[in-house]
C-alpha cells in the first residue's frame, strides 16, 4: 500500500496543502517518491495538482496532522483512506511504526478544518474554481477563472472573485 504524507524536510507538515513536498512511502516506510507541493501557489489548480500526483503515484494511504474540508473531500470522493496522526510530531522513519491509536480515520469532509478563505470568497459573491466551473464555463479562459469588469455586468453586478 502506497502510503502519501506531506512533508516540510524531513518531518511530517502540520498543514496538509501548505507542505514543502509530496513524499511517497510503501508498506515497510520505504521512500519511493517525492516532489514539490504543486498546491504552494494557493490556487484551486494547485490543490487539484496535488491530489493528481497522489493519484498518479497510485496513493491509498494520505496521512495528515492537519486538513482543510474542502481538500478532505476531494480525498475522499477519490477513494483515498485518511488519517490524521492525533499527537506528537514524528518523522518519517517512524511512519511504520506510528499506532493505529495514534491515528483518526477521517470519512467524512466536515473533520477537516473550514477554509476561511473560501467564506471569505463567497461573502464576497465568488466561488472557487470547481464551484461554478461546470455551470458556468464562460468565467474560464484557458481552465483559470477570471474577473473582468465585463463579465461582471453580465451577472448582475456580482463581480466573480478568481481563486487564482
Amino acid at each position: 500500500m502506497i502510503t502519501a504524507i506531506p512533508m516540510n524536510n524531513q518531518d511530517i507538515a502540520q498543514h496538509f496543502s501548505k507542505a514543502l513536498s509530496l513524499a511517497f512511502f510503501d508498506e515497510r516506510g520505504n521512500e519511493i517518491h517525492r516532489e514539490p507541493n504543486p498546491a504552494l501557489d494557493k490556487s484551486c489548480a494547485g490543490k487539484a495538482a496535488m491530489l493528481n500526483v497522489m493519484v498518479a503515484q497510485k496513493a491509498e494511504r494520505v496521512l495528515v496532522r492537519h486538513i482543510g474540508e474542502k481538500m478532505l473531500a476531494r480525498l475522499l470522493n477519490h477513494s483515498l483512506n485518511v488519517f490524521q496522526m492525533k499527537r506528537g510530531r514524528h518523522s518519517h522513519h517512524h511512519i511504520p511504526n506510528i499506532p493505529p491509536k495514534h491515528l483518526v480515520a477521517l470519512t467524512d469532509a466536515t473533520q477537516g478544518s473550514p477554509s476561511i478563505n473560501n467564506r471569505n470568497k463567497q461573502a464576497e459573491g465568488g466561488q472557487c474554481c470547481e464551484q461554478h466551473q461546470a455551470s458556468d464555463a464562460t468565467h474560464h479562459t484557458h481552465g483559470k477563472c477570471c474577473n473582468s469588469q465585463q463579465q461582471s455586468s453580465s451577472h448582475g453586478g456580482h463581480q466573480r472573485r478568481c481563486c487564482h
